[in-house]
């Protein structure tokens, strides 16, 4: 409280006194000169008189009573000594200035009683005056306002408690509860209430999932000015604790040691830390106790006044509403994740979701609509109309039935249709639904998603596809091994007819008609095989850039003056390993069937080059293995193909010629050839524009191997070494014998093992053994291996009518043997004999 003197103008003294009257000596206690001196004993005031200098000259004695003590100790300006120190600069400061000017002049301050207590008193002081206008003496009173000002200091300090409150309640509603930090708005609200509450620890303690604790939040020490968490308080352990949080608004505590709701922290808490009196607030966001503000007076006892107690609530109620906040938050936060989440998930899957609002005809979407439609979420359909308009209008009908249907039942649904992709192909779509139905049972709102099924849909025609091509090459299969055992014999015998005829025979151009017939009919049995990828390959190294070189003259003449022939090579030699003469013959039929798609003339370019191929081929559903791939593409600009020939084009016996004008076996043989040489082929038209087709063969690195010496094509290699010839088929077995002693071998013939192994024992040495692979009881194989026990160096050729997978079953593998494929003529067999003969052991 400050002390001040201010001047003023109406006399204070409550008696008369003598203004005139002498200051009573220094040296002798003070005596009142005038009879209203004895009247001033009877006022219930300390009344003093000053002489014009400041001093005390006179006390009454209620003053000397309120001092007890020898009053010449006070004369002068001894009086100093009971005015509290913290007032007496501002007094001697104000009394200087009323001496000065001398006008009246009052202050509040603090004077010492006899018993050392300071009260407070109002001072008043009056100058009386001489004739002249001189201050002759100071005439004063001091009253006892010491219970006013206290309630005035309380009634102040109390207003600034509330205001200190306020403020704090103020700032933490605007701040924290905006807060998105929850541990920051904790700390800030311990600090406030740490402050307005002029405590020292402010805790903020919240309940364990099991509710039979709490844990510290956030407690700040305000003598530290720190922050700690991290202790628990036990239910069973201060059960009436906690049933005063459950069953108080506050629980105030103004002797914490004492009391019978916090008296079990006693000895373990609030003894140990001096805490003297609490003021505990319970948390209850959404209605529920969840924690407490704990507002801990350090020192002794402390009454908390109620408006303490209201600003505590007050602060606890922002803490609920903040938790309320944070809890809602968080809440959204995790619904928002997991919705982000389940979107995810669904985009990863490719599905698109809808929700159809039956009654309003409203669609709302969600999964991975972009990627599947590509239409951007502003552009997809709102309407069902509108969605019904991308549905391709052959499937419309389909639709708007199936959709009545349900809508009537409140059945699922389920159907698959094409829709337009925004860029303007149609992808087909899985349609799957489910209803929520209305109280009358008709659908009122249907939820479901739609998938991109194209992929699945191609595969399944790859697979009817290879079904019907499996089912034809099994067929073939079947004959395979019986015309090729009768073209051996035709074959075989019509090159020996022409061979014995003279030029000019006539008899010579008919046997010469029946060898090219021979010759097509084993083209015919090929062409089954290849497309049934039951052929029997020969794989070897070679050079993609060389065969298409060597074959570019001739396909000049092949595809005829109209058509202008581009060939483009890749750098560098582009190996791979395949049969060389079933390549050609693929680039042979994709040349002849860009020339036919090509009547009037165009162009046809031969391209080859290398790639590497990723996974992504294999998700799109082939069966191309990740690798470095050597790239054969034939290109027309001629007529191009539409969708429905498009789907069929590698079906066997499939045509779009006229009758007679082809087999429909051209692009069957291409596909089968290269899927069998663990290749890929990609096919792309348009009407109108052209169609390329590209083959991927698997690239190896190494070098090509070495081509076997041609002989001239009128000059059969012939020889005089021992052949045994096993053959369960007679007229196979005749034709190879004749073939073979026409050539100068001795031949030896056997119809199965039994036969064999006799002439094997008893008969001149054998040079070289030629044997079918699949014989009945014993194979050839086990033919080979039982005379090659007597005989090890026997050299072996294997020959056979069957399929690929028939010989290899029988324990022949081509790559690593000698094999003559059925049927042969008398040209080949000749030089593979030879050659084999001819090769060191």
């Amino acid at each position: 409280m400050n002390t001040h003197l201010k001047p003023g103008s109406a006399p204070i003294s409550p008696v008369p006194m003598n203004h005139t009257a002498k200051p009573p000596p220094q040296e002798g206690p003070a005596r009142p000169a005038e009879p209203g001196h004895f009247t001033a004993d009877l006022v219930p005031h300390l009344v003093w008189v000053a002489r014009p200098n400041g001093g005390l000259e006179y006390l009454n004695q209620r003053f000397r009573e309120f001092v007890g003590r020898a009053i010449e100790s006070l004369h002068g300006w001894g009086w100093r000594e009971i005015v509290h120190p913290d007032d007496l600069p501002e007094v001697l400061k104000q009394w200087g200035r009323s001496l000065a000017i001398g006008s009246e002049g009052h202050a509040k301050v603090r004077l010492r009683r006899h018993d050392g207590v300071y009260r407070w008193h109002g001072v008043r002081a009056q100058s009386a005056l001489t004739p002249d206008g001189a201050v002759a003496q100071w005439f004063g009173t001091c009253t006892d306002i010491h219970e006013h000002a206290r309630a005035e200091e309380e009634r102040r300090h109390r207003e600034n408690r509330l205001s200190a409150q306020q403020a704090a309640l103020l700032a933490l509603g605007r701040d924290v509860l905006r807060s998105g930090d929850p541990a920051d708005a904790v700390r800030r609200m311990t600090e406030a209430t740490a402050r307005a509450l002029g405590v020292g620890r402010v805790s903020v303690w919240r309940h364990t999932t099991s509710r039979r604790a709490i844990h510290c939040f956030d407690l700040y020490e305000a003598h530290a000015d720190r922050h700690t968490a991290g202790a628990a308080l036990s239910a069973d352990d201060y059960p009436k604790y906690f049933r005063a949080l459950e069953e108080s608004d506050v629980v105030a505590a103004d002797d914490a040691p004492a009391d019978a709701r916090t008296h079990e922290f006693a000895s373990n808490y609030l003894v140990p830390l001096g805490i003297g009196a609490m003021l505990d607030v319970p948390l209850r966001p959404f209605g529920r106790l969840e924690g407490v503000l704990c507002c801990e007076h350090l020192g002794s006892p402390r009454t908390w006044d109620r408006d303490e107690q209201v600003f505590a609530m007050a602060v606890g109620n922002l803490i609920a509403l903040a938790q309320e906040r944070w809890e809602r938050e968080r809440a959204e936060d995790e619904v928002r994740a997991a919705h982000a989440t389940y979107e995810t998930a669904i985009k990863a899957t490719g599905h698109v979701l809808y929700d159809w609002d039956v009654e309003r005809g409203r669609i709302e979407w969600g999964g991975s609509f972009e990627r599947t439609l590509g239409y951007r979420e502003e552009e997809m359909p709102t309407e069902l109309s509108a969605w019904v308009a991308l549905v391709h209008p052959d499937d419309r009908t389909a639709l708007d039935r199936e959709i009545r249907r349900v809508t009537e039942t409140g059945t699922p649904f389920q159907l698959e249709y094409r829709v337009r992709h925004r860029d303007g192909t149609y992808i087909v779509m899985d349609d799957t639904g489910h209803f929520v139905p209305a109280p009358n049972g008709r659908a009122k709102r249907m939820v479901g998603f739609v998938s991109d099924i194209t992929n699945r849909k191609r595969l399944e025609e790859q697979v009817q596809q290879s079904r019907k091509m499996e089912a034809v090459g099994r067929l073939a299969g079947g004959v395979a091994h019986d015309f090729n055992n009768l073209l051996t014999v035709i074959n075989g015998y019509t090159e020996l007819a022409i061979g014995a005829l003279p030029e000019g025979a006539p008899v010579r151009s008919m046997v010469d008609e029946v060898r090219r017939a021979g010759d097509r009919a084993a083209d015919l049995t090929r062409q089954l095989l290849a497309f049934g990828r039951q052929q029997v390959l020969q794989p070897k190294i070679f050079d993609l850039n060389e065969v298409v070189g060597d074959l570019a003259g001739m396909f000049r003449r092949v595809i005829g003056e109209d058509i202008q022939l581009g060939v483009q090579t890749g750098a560098g030699p582009l190996r791979v390993k395949a049969d060389p003469g079933q390549v050609e013959q693929v680039l042979m039929n994709l040349v002849v069937n860009a020339r036919d798609a090509m009547p009037t003339g165009g162009n046809l370019t031969i391209e080859t080059s290398t790639v590497m191929l990723s996974a992504k081929l294999a998700q799109d559903g082939s069966e191309v293995i990740p690798g470095r791939y050597v790239v054969l593409a034939v290109s027309d600009t001629g007529c191009g193909m539409p969708d429905e020939v498009r789907a069929h084009v590698f079906e066997p016996f499939f045509t779009t010629k006229e009758i007679g004008k082809g087999t429909g076996l051209g692009l069957a043989t291409v596909y089968g050839i290269v899927k069998q040489s663990e290749g890929h082929i990609e096919l792309e038209t348009t009407v109108g524009q052209g169609t390329t087709f590209r083959v991927y063969l698997p690239g190896v690195p190494q070098t090509p191997d070495a081509r076997e010496p041609e002989a001239a094509p009128d000059e059969l290699p012939s020889g005089t070494e021992t052949v045994l010839v096993v053959e369960d088929e007679p007229g196979v077995r005749a034709v190879a014998q004749m073939i073979l002693q026409y050539l100068g071998y001795t031949v030896l013939v056997a119809a199965n093992s039994t036969e064999a192994t006799a002439l094997a024992r008893s008969g001149p040495p054998i040079d070289l053994l030629l044997t079918d692979v699949v014989m009945p009881r014993v194979g050839g194989r086990v033919v080979a291996e039982q005379l090659q026990r007597d005989t090890p160096n026997l050299k072996v050729v294997y020959m056979s009518g069957y399929t690929d997978d028939a010989v290899v079953r029988h324990g022949v593998e081509q790559e690593r043997t000698d094999f003559l494929q059925k049927p042969f003529t008398p040209a080949t067999l000749a030089h593979k004999v030879r050659s084999v003969l001819d090769r060191s052991a």
